[in-house]
């Protein structure tokens, strides 16, 4: 009866294990991580616009597969899981219940107008305690007080 129990434990894992990899989007996932250090193009310590325009169309692409808007709902998911704090419903400006990648870039263009410095750039610190949960992937799993 072990033997029973044990291979259907198996082939229920390995189902499961095999359904997951069939998800393409690698931000629904979790596969992709928010890292201002990444934004950072040059590595010089500040983001300027032109690199968190570019990182942000990265982040789009990969959160909307291709497609032209995303529910509301998958996006804040999207972001919690790819380690973003950011407010997917004060992106829908349109109040239709969708981001589009307008509103994605526009949302994030503000933010970043906002707390730039005088010099037009963001050190890659404050981007990372304006954007980043906090959450590293080696640390997601993470007791919720810590979060």
């Amino acid at each position: 009866m072990r033997k029973h129990l044990l291979t259907f434990a198996t082939a229920a894992l390995w189902l499961a294990t095999a359904a997951h990899g069939q998800i393409t989007d690698q931000f629904a996932t979790g596969n992709m991580h928010f890292d201002a250090k990444a934004m950072d193009a040059n590595s010089d310590g500040r983001i300027t616009r032109e690199e968190l325009t570019q990182y942000a169309h990265r982040l789009w692409s990969a959160m909307s597969g291709g497609k032209p808007t995303v529910p509301v709902q998958q996006a804040a998911q999207d972001f919690a899981r790819g380690n973003m704090r950011v407010d997917a419903r004060a992106m829908d400006a349109d109040r239709d219940g969708t981001i589009s990648e307008s509103e994605f870039m526009t949302f994030l263009e503000h933010r970043f107008d906002r707390m730039k410095g005088p010099d037009g750039t963001l050190p890659t610190v404050s981007a990372a305690q304006a954007f980043s949960r906090g959450n590293p992937p080696h640390v997601a799993s993470a007791p919720s007080s810590q979060r």
